[in-house]
């Protein structure tokens, strides 16, 4: 998919508390079924791009993670494609004949180096990380659709500032549970400091509509992935360090609000727009001098 819509949920190339039980049970461990259940198997479903007598490695690696994702979730997922791409990992949705589709994408490189073809514990994991990332994503939208049906889905999709709102907490759901589970913490652009994202966006936003809301996403996708991670070790909290006294205010109000929201999931379009547009305003209030009646009339003209 091409649309700011497709870009949901990527995992980017590495070269460039609490959890709700809905969440969890996308990773969490069960035996398999008999296979007089037919249920579709992961080989039923992955495609590598690429040939090599190692996929089959892959493919028995992952079978035990995907097997345990719920029912109701699977229908929803059309393919599992291994390749070349610009991110690690994406969950893209599409809405077909009134139905949900799930397709969703693993590189079959990470940081410059092919895993496919150098099958080693490292490289598992990395691919077993990254597709547990991809169906929490996956858990999630099912969770939407189950609960407040494809129109409901359809609202977030074509609402900005609720998309926003989702984007950002959908990551940072991702992220917390792949981080409990694994003990992982990779992040991507760690060496630049929170203040740099979050002066990102200053200066810029209201020039465009499509760079108002890439530049926000990014930075609520940087923040959200920090913010997991903070939540789930303190050793992390380097990662949101500054002197900023309104940065840190900033900070703390958005962590306090992904981690009350945890509770409530799956949201519905309402929240995310809350959670979106709430993002936005704290954002102009750490950055600039606007009183809360121009910020409003700021983000009525964002997009």
């Amino acid at each position: 998919m091409t649309s700011i819509w497709g870009k949901i949920f990527k995992r980017k190339n590495q070269e460039n508390s609490i959890v709700t039980n809905d969440v969890i049970a996308a990773v969490k461990e069960e035996p398999l079924l008999s296979s007089e259940n037919k249920r579709l198997q992961f080989a039923d479903i992955v495609v590598y791009q690429t040939a090599h007598p190692e996929n089959e490695l892959f493919t028995r690696a992952a079978e035990d993670l995907y097997q345990t994702v719920d029912e109701d979730v699977r229908k929803h997922i059309k393919r599992i494609t291994v390749g070349v791409f610009g991110e690690d990992g994406r969950c893209a949705p599409s809405i077909v004949n009134n139905k949900l589709e799930i397709n969703i994408s693993i590189s079959q490189s990470m940081k410059g180096s092919r895993i496919i073809g150098n099958y080693n514990d490292f490289t598992r994991n990395y691919f077993i990380e990254t597709l547990a990332h991809e169906l929490v994503h996956a858990q999630s939208m099912s969770n939407i659709v189950t609960s407040y049906g494809i129109q409901e889905f359809e609202l977030i999709k074509t609402d900005i500032i609720a998309k926003i709102g989702f984007f950002g907490f959908e990551e940072y759901l991702a992220c917390k549970v792949v981080a409990q589970k694994y003990d992982s913490f990779e992040l991507i652009g760690r060496q630049r400091s929170i203040d740099s994202i979050i002066k990102s966006p200053v200066g810029n936003l209201g020039l465009d509509k499509n760079w108002s809301f890439d530049l926000i996403n990014e930075m609520f996708y940087e923040i959200a992935t920090r913010a997991a991670f903070v939540n789930v070790s303190t050793e992390q909290a380097k990662l949101i360090e500054t002197d900023n006294q309104k940065y840190i205010d900033f900070i703390t109000k958005i962590r306090d609000l992904l981690r009350q929201f945890e509770s409530k999931t799956p949201l519905n379009k309402d929240q995310y727009f809350f959670l979106g547009n709430t993002l936005i305003t704290e954002h102009y209030l750490a950055t600039t001098n606007f009183d809360s009646s121009v910020i409003e009339n700021k983000i009525n003209n964002l997009f």
